[in-house]
């Protein structure tokens, strides 16, 4: 193979996990994709769910099912001091033949995201993706919401508004009033010129020719830094899909990408609003995620040398 590492690896793979080896990537490194893959396999098992739905937001279900019928895959239940960001692209939002509903959600800290809930699914409607975009608000608590507004999107946001107008109406003691409030928590993405030094804020994010390739850029350059902790093997897939033309950045020919456009709108709200605000909480990946150190015990022998030391009069601080 003539020192080329990744290619051997992709015509001999060692085991079945090197099988899969990425090679004519146009975007994304194919070593950093190799990487990310390898990572991903070594992840906890997820679990794996499915929405039925209603005639209204209130008869929204969540049943958990196998992986083959799941529309949403979970890697990490909320946490109450997490911080997370939902990037929600809805089918044919980003390309006319994107059919996917895709919906990203990132646990933010301020060196990195990480992937901890995935949704891809072509079988729902605008309003039923509304819904399951409050339902995931509500279950990570605060998040802020970047959603695609191209195509479909704008009715996606209308069921949101209207959720919240509802929520506004109810009385104290109506029943459902505790599901409808999940909307009034989420952060909105607002969205304003990246050069513009005063003006107005526009609602969610609207992927046009030159926003895209800041998306498609930030996204890339996070990912290939090892900032961006991708669980979902099907969304690593999606990345070999990607190729730039000129200007154009997406999946080559009618190749899927719907996932991987959810994944960037999410690190792009990451970038622009809540990374600085965990810098300054100094909220890293390492310090998030760090064990729980227990008190120490003193045992029965500890305890009469510092009794004795103590007699002495001779100071000592006792192990914590």
């Amino acid at each position: 193979m003539k020192g080329d590492e990744m290619m051997a690896l992709q015509e001999m793979p060692p085991t079945e996990e090197y099988a899969f080896q990425l090679s004519g990537s146009k975007f994304f490194s194919g070593e950093r994709v190799n990487i990310a893959y390898q990572a991903a396999m070594k992840r906890p098992e997820p679990r794996y769910f499915k929405y039925r739905f209603g005639l209204h937001f209130e008869d929204t279900e969540l049943v958990e099912t196998t992986e083959e019928h799941a529309e949403l895959t979970i890697w990490q239940f909320p946490v109450s001091n997490g911080v997370y960001v939902l990037g929600a692209d809805p089918a044919y939002g980003s390309s006319e033949w994107a059919d996917e509903f895709s919906v990203n959600v990132l646990r933010c800290y301020s060196d990195c995201v990480e992937q901890v809930a995935e949704i891809g699914t072509p079988d729902w409607n605008e309003a039923q993706f509304a819904w399951v975009i409050a339902h995931l608000a509500g279950s990570y608590k605060g998040g802020m919401l970047c959603l695609e507004m191209q195509g479909p999107g704008g009715a996606v946001f209308n069921e949101l508004q209207n959720l919240k107008r509802m929520a506004g109406h109810m009385r104290q003691g109506d029943p459902r009033l505790g599901l409808y409030d999940v909307v009034g928590g989420m952060r909105d993405y607002l969205w304003k010129k990246q050069d513009a030094l005063m003006g107005s804020y526009a609602y969610q994010w609207q992927t046009n020719a030159k926003e895209k390739i800041r998306m498609m850029s930030t996204f890339r350059n996070y990912f290939e830094r090892d900032m961006v902790l991708l669980r979902s093997l099907a969304c690593i897939q999606q990345l070999r899909n990607i190729h730039r033309d000129g200007d154009q950045i997406g999946g080559e020919g009618r190749a899927k990408d719907d996932r991987v456009i959810s994944a960037a709108i999410a690190v792009i709200a990451w970038n622009d609003w809540i990374m600085e605000e965990m810098r300054a909480e100094n909220r890293t990946y390492v310090l998030e995620n760090r064990p729980v150190e227990e008190p120490h015990q003193q045992t029965t022998v500890e305890k009469a040398v510092l009794k004795y030391l103590n007699q002495q009069d001779i100071k000592f601080n006792a192990p914590r």
